[in-house]
């Protein structure tokens, strides 16, 4: 299982993104209940605490989580149930050869597979090594606690 984060040219086009690789080829994911599933298993989900996010729209209140995906650990963040629920077109699939599923660590707030598919192995750049950037867009301002970090 590849449990890094990538980056890719969504459907061939120049926009370069940062996603988990969290289906491989073949593989059946679900995402139910804030957690997914692969090959029936559910992904192990450790509560962190509550903590304040910032999105475009508002400062919201998240629940952190860290979660393993193979051998490796990392932190994800969610939205309290009933706070948020979109409906998703890729919430129960079975990933395509040659093709990859891929969640964003902000999984209320991210833009991802469950919304735009799946993404091409062709389309892969690369593994993402640390953050070197992050914007708050909404007290524009640069977010130095987490330039440096290592996913």
């Amino acid at each position: 299982m590849l449990s890094f984060l990538s980056t890719f040219k969504k459907n061939g086009e120049s926009i370069d993104m940062i996603k988990r690789v969290v289906g491989l080829p073949n593989d059946h994911v679900q995402y139910k209940d804030k957690t997914i599933y692969i090959n029936g298993e559910p992904v192990t989900q450790i509560f962190l605490g509550e903590k304040q996010d910032a999105a475009p729209e508002a400062s919201v209140t998240v629940r952190a989580f860290e979660e393993q995906l193979g051998a490796h650990k990392h932190q994800i963040f969610t939205q309290p149930h009933g706070l948020y629920a979109p409906s998703y077109a890729y919430d129960d699939i079975i990933v395509p050869q040659d093709q990859y599923f891929v969640l964003g660590d902000n999984r209320d707030n991210s833009g991802d597979s469950r919304f735009w598919g799946f993404v091409k192995d062709i389309d892969i750049q690369g593994r993402a090594i640390a953050v070197w950037m992050s914007w708050d867009t909404v007290k524009y301002r640069i977010r130095w606690d987490r330039i440096g970090y290592i996913p």
